[in-house]
């Protein structure tokens, strides 16, 4: 898609965000209400404890994507996680989330990460087909009870 611009999460992006990540967390989580205060507090506090790691895809000035990623360390080594990808829904299927989700590899590739996953609910199976476009493969299955 012409025109798209990424660039590093802003404060001030916050409001615009939170606006389409309403929108879209009914995908990823069907039945479940976001609670505001506190998808706001997380974004802001994962771009602080990790500078440089929520990107935000834009057009025309205006927020149209966000992705969220870091890098993390383990028993097994080093890896990234991708912990939110979303594109507001008239964006969908032109290259947003691609353009986003290269720019967190990219990001990840530069410190050395050679193993990235994202976590992602069976029910998004958009999210589901586009990470499998691009690479990703099942590797675990989380399982989980309300109780």
């Amino acid at each position: 898609m012409k025109g798209i611009a990424v660039r590093d999460f802003q404060e001030k992006d916050t409001e615009k965000i939170l606006q389409f990540r309403k929108e879209t967390a009914g995908e990823s989580f069907p039945g479940i209400e976001m609670n505001r205060g506190k998808a706001r507090r997380a974004i802001l506090r994962h771009m602080k404890r990790h500078p440089g790691t929520v990107k935000v895809a834009e057009l025309e000035g205006k927020p149209i994507g966000l992705v969220m990623f870091k890098p993390k360390a383990g028993s097994l080594g080093s890896y990234g996680r991708i912990t939110t990808i979303f594109v507001k829904k008239p964006y969908r299927n032109q290259g947003v989330g691609a353009f986003l989700l290269q720019e967190a590899e990219k990001s990840l590739l530069s410190k050395g990460i050679k193993r990235i996953y994202a976590e992602v609910t069976n029910t998004n199976t958009h999210s589901l087909d586009f990470f499998r476009e691009h690479g990703y493969t099942n590797k675990r299955t989380v399982v989980e009870k309300r109780v």
